[in-house]
């Protein structure tokens, strides 16, 4: 019983961290369009205040394809 509780628990985690993870990747896919939107220069080299390395490779990836 202890040890099916511990796999219960471990594959939920897992789960719920997936979920997180997948979550966050979806806002900032849905920010980053709505920053597109409400900026049409399409200039990707400059750097706006607060923004990840993430969230700049992630437009990069997005203009160029």
């Amino acid at each position: 019983m202890t040890q099916e509780l511990v796999i219960v628990v471990l594959l939920t985690g897992l789960i719920g961290l997936l979920w997180a993870m997948t979550v966050a990747i979806w806002e900032g896919k849905h920010s980053t369009s709505q920053a597109h939107e409400a900026d049409p220069s399409g200039d990707s080299s400059d750097v706006r205040p607060g923004e990840s390395a993430l969230e700049r490779a992630l437009t990069h990836q997005t203009i160029t394809a």
